[in-house]
Parts: C-alpha cells; sequence; structure tokens
C-alpha cells in the first residue's frame, strides 16, 4: 500500500522470472479488487483497448487492457469471484480460475484466502497454458498446494472431448444479453460436435451447511 516495499516477488512472479519472463509491471486496477468495472476514483478508471468508452471488467482490469491492448502476451490477474474471468471476457482474451490450491497465493494480497485464486490472462489459449503450466504446481510456502501435482502440458492441445461432460443450467445461461448467448451457444454447439457431452441442469439448490453456517451450492 505504498507503505512497505515487496521484499521479495510472489510465487507465481518468481517462477516467471525464473524462466525468463520480462516482466514490465503492476498495472492500475479496481481498488483493492473489490468491484468487476475497472472503476478506480484515485489513480483513472481503466479503459477498454476496443472502446475506451467501455469498461475493461474487474477486477483485474489492467492486466487484461496490457494483454488486449498487445503490450504484452500475457499477465497475471486475482480471482475471488471474476476478476480473472470478467475481464477477460469484456476484453476478448483466454482467461482462467484454476482449481482451489493449484497456483500459490503466496505474496498475493490477503483478501480472503478461502476463495483466492491466482491465474493467467492471455492473448490465447496457448500463451494461457504455457503460463499455467510454469505458474501452477506445489510450493513449498503455501500449505494450500501441496496436495496439488506437479503442472504437465502432456495432451493440453487434444481436440477430443469426449471424455468431457459440459453442465449448462439454460435459466441462468440465457440471463446475458442475446448476443451474448448465441455466441456462448455456438461454442457450445461446436464443443459437441468435438466429442464433448452437452449435459443440462434442470434444478439449482441452495442448502445451509450447519458446520459451517453458510449457504453451499449443489
Amino acid at each position: 500500500m505504498k507503505k512497505t516495499p515487496a521484499e521479495r516477488d510472489s510465487t507465481i512472479v518468481a517462477r516467471f522470472r525464473e524462466m525468463g519472463a520480462l516482466l514490465i509491471g503492476k498495472a492500475n486496477m479496481t481498488e483493492i479488487g473489490m468491484g468487476v468495472t475497472g472503476l478506480n476514483p484515485h489513480h483513472g478508471t481503466t479503459r477498454n483497448p476496443y472502446n475506451p468508452d467501455h469498461y475493461t471488467g474487474g477486477s483485474s482490469s489492467g492486466p487484461a487492457t496490457s494483454v488486449a491492448a498487445g503490450f504484452a502476451p500475457v499477465a497475471l490477474g486475482a480471482d475471488g469471484g471474476g476478476s480473472v474471468r470478467t475481464p477477460s471476457s469484456f476484453c476478448g482474451l483466454v482467461g482462467l480460475k484454476a482449481t482451489f490450491g493449484r497456483i500459490s497465493e503466496l505474496g498475493a494480497a490477503p483478501l480472503c484466502w478461502s476463495v483466492a485464486h491466482n491465474g493467467p490472462l492471455a492473448a490465447t489459449t496457448t500463451d494461457c497454458a504455457l503460463a499455467y503450466a510454469v505458474i501452477s504446481g506445489p510450493d513449498v510456502d503455501d500449505p494450500l498446494t501441496w496436495h496439488q501435482p506437479k503442472p504437465t502440458l502432456e495432451g493440453w492441445n487434444n481436440l477430443d472431448l469426449s471424455d468431457l461432460t459440459l453442465g449448462v443450467y439454460w435459466k441462468w445461461f440465457h440471463h446475458s444479453d442475446p448476443e451474448v448467448a448465441t455466441a456462448c451457444e455456438k461454442l457450445l454447439d461446436k464443443f459437441g460436435r468435438m466429442g464433448a457431452k452437452i449435459k443440462e441442469i434442470k434444478e439449482f439448490r441452495l442448502y445451509k451447511c450447519r458446520s459451517i453456517r453458510s449457504y453451499c451450492n449443489d
């Protein structure tokens, strides 16, 4: 917060540096990551490079802008509730929120550890896969990663999706604007032609978990 300089790289930055990446700096974003627009009244609002009158989405808004504008092929973001995926979708990028604990959180802002995810935002699927392979895997300094396997790129570009099942809850799927829903339906159709099974989710329930006194998805 401008008061105490970092004494070391975060794990994911260190792994990028070790692989020879050229790190060009930190990008402006939604203040403290608490928002989905890119609005930052203190340091300026990050604009969408495809239309400066539009938001980039957030909260990792600056990273999305930097990649979409061609400054870099890959940027790093943090995702608790959509902060990698939202700006990626707004800016035509590939964003990945991996399995919890798959990517080390060491060095990231400790906002809410139980939903915290670091992840790549990339110009292409290939770039995203390569970045994921670099930053994922166990970290001796982050116990949440200890049971995760080492990353591998074996078969990552296999286009046979016959072992994949995609669940779709159509009621929520069509909450989006018609043109967005149409584009997503075309993509689902393409996945189906590649062998994926499209399964309709007919019911979405919320139930109370007494042990943690919160609501969980079923």
